[in-house]
């Protein structure tokens, strides 16, 4: 343990620029993946206040463990290029805390692993330097650390200053062995080198299948099963109860509103409008259904809400606008991520849920821009 120590105490600043210097490349790496592969240079970057954020959630939600979660979701800093004509996102890649956590954790794995880059052959002389003060004969010290030499001469400069104390021992004249020490049986025979076997790691590759396994499992722990919509009773446009268990049996494509909104959700129910005219074109309308819900259960009642829906053209017979009290809007809100609060400022209502017969969201969309083209397949796979 204490020359692992001491082999890191050596290296640590080695080891910090390689973990700062793989995090940079990952980085540039995705960027430019989304340059290239989505098209366009990012033209705007959008800030978030993530330390009042963090204050109004631990303020917000009572459970430790949903304070966690909804810390892990919240964003730090989101970046993508913009449609230049309808203002609609292109592209967006956004930095949350638990996408920071995992970007730091594999960039410190293979930065450690490239920090330590010859780290073991130093283990390795410092037991020989331990063993050979226990009793080994000298001649036999000088063959295993002459054996050194030839790799130490042509190392860096700090593997060669690591070892000027041993300078008289790695330069003395090479020893062989005694044969009058040796049984006759074993005379002339020539040790063998130790290889790694197949399932063994060597060397840098050896480092590098290290860390795609501990990514892999650390990718493992963070999955979790499918998500189930949690359980509402609220009213919609018409005054009628509604149900989450009324949705069973038909996906369902669930958004956040509020009608005072001056700039997402205006956008994205018009472009659901026509995701659910496509959808009655189709034929799929009776397996189908919209539901917005307002995260402003003050202001939005069900006569503002029917106006609401009247204003963009919404087709009533398969779309729910609902509203309820605040205490049940809150509590559905947080635990599907999104959260509401009384100052009517509310963020991240783009969330679209993708929620299948069953019940189980099967995917979250938070992009503005909701094509009937590239919508409906989703819809399709819903429906199986």
């Amino acid at each position: 343990m204490s020359a692992v120590v001491a082999v890191v105490g050596r290296r640590w600043r080695r080891i910090v620029v390689c973990i700062v210097a793989v995090f940079l490349v990952y980085q540039a790496v995705i960027g430019a993946l989304l340059v290239v592969g989505l098209g366009g240079r990012p033209n705007f970057v959008r800030t978030y206040p993530v330390w009042a954020n963090a204050r109004r959630i631990v303020a917000l939600t009572p459970s430790v463990s949903d304070v966690v979660v909804l810390l892990a979701r919240e964003p730090i800093v989101e970046y993508g290029r913009l449609h230049p004509q309808f203002g609609a996102a292109v592209w967006s890649f956004e930095l949350t805390w638990s996408s920071l956590l995992f970007y730091l954790s594999f960039s410190a794995l293979l930065g450690v692993a490239l920090g330590l880059g010859g780290g073991r052959r130093r283990l390795e002389r410092s037991r020989i330097a331990r063993r050979s003060g226990t009793g080994w004969p000298p001649g036999r010290q000088r063959v295993v650390t002459h054996s050194l030499r030839a790799r130490v001469v042509r190392g860096s400069p700090v593997d060669r200053r690591d070892l000027e104390r041993d300078d008289p021992v790695v330069r003395a004249p090479r020893a062989g062995p005694d044969p009058r020490r040796l049984p006759a049986a074993r005379r002339g025979y020539r040790w063998p080198v130790p290889r790694a076997g197949p399932g063994q790691g060597g060397g840098l590759m050896g480092r590098v299948r290290l860390v795609a396994a501990v990514t892999t499992i650390l990718v493992s722990a963070c999955s979790a099963s499918t998500p189930i919509l949690p359980a509402f009773t609220l009213t919609n446009q018409s005054g009628h109860v509604v149900r989450s268990d009324d949705l069973r049996g038909t996906a369902a494509l669930v958004n956040f509103i509020f009608t005072s909104c001056g700039d997402v959700c205006p956008l994205v129910t018009a472009q659901l409008v026509r995701v659910q005219a496509r959808v009655l074109s189709e034929g799929l309308g009776p397996r189908v259904r919209f539901v917005s819900i307002t995260v402003d259960p003050t202001v939005d009642t069900p006569a503002a809400l029917q106006r609401y829906a009247a204003v963009y053209g919404a087709n009533l017979a398969t779309w729910h606008f609902l509203t309820g009290p605040a205490s049940d809007i809150d509590r559905l809100t947080r635990e599907v991520g999104l959260l509401s609060g009384t100052t009517g400022r509310i963020g991240h209502t783009n969330l679209l849920l993708f929620v299948d017969a069953q019940g189980r969201i099967a995917a979250r969309e938070t992009s503005v821009e909701l094509d009937p083209e590239q919508m409906l397949p989703k819809i399709r796979r819903l429906l199986g």
